[in-house]
């Protein structure tokens, strides 16, 4: 004997289930409407945002079981940011002090070549014979 069990499938287009799936959240809200170009400060971690289907004002709602947008990150090692503006998170990827240091190595390393070879073609050119000083004369 079978037994069917029903799934139930809710659509929540307005937050995303269960708080953790980003490891950036965004750090704004935007309005709809006349409202567009309005943003209010709501930590998408705890909250998710909303607007009034009147007006189009942006809301900021807290909920305990879902959260708002956000961006996850590839890497370990990252800061999150969010644009001034809109508020919309990215993740700034940390160069470790190794990678520094390789690329000011690698900098400093081709200036003294750099330094060395120049030097070296000056000192070349200065113990050339210079052609004003042949004038006149002929090898026979």
């Amino acid at each position: 004997m079978t037994v069917l069990i029903p799934l139930i499938v809710i659509w929540l287009p307005r937050g995303v289930w269960s708080v953790g799936d980003y490891d950036c959240y965004n750090t704004m809200c935007k309005g709809k409407l006349r409202h567009n170009d309005t943003y209010i400060v709501c930590d998408n971690y705890e909250n998710f945002c909303d607007y009034n289907k009147t007006t189009g004002y942006p809301i900021c709602e807290y909920s305990e079981k879902y959260h708002g947008k956000g961006v996850s990150c590839t890497d370990k090692r990252f800061e999150c940011r969010a644009t001034e503006a809109t508020g919309e998170a990215y993740c700034y990827y940390l160069m470790s002090v190794k990678k520094i240091a390789a690329v000011v190595l690698s900098l400093v390393g081709g200036l003294i070549g750099l330094l060395v070879l120049c030097t070296c073609y000056v000192n070349y050119r200065a113990n050339m014979p210079s052609s004003r000083d042949n004038r006149g004369v002929r090898d026979v």
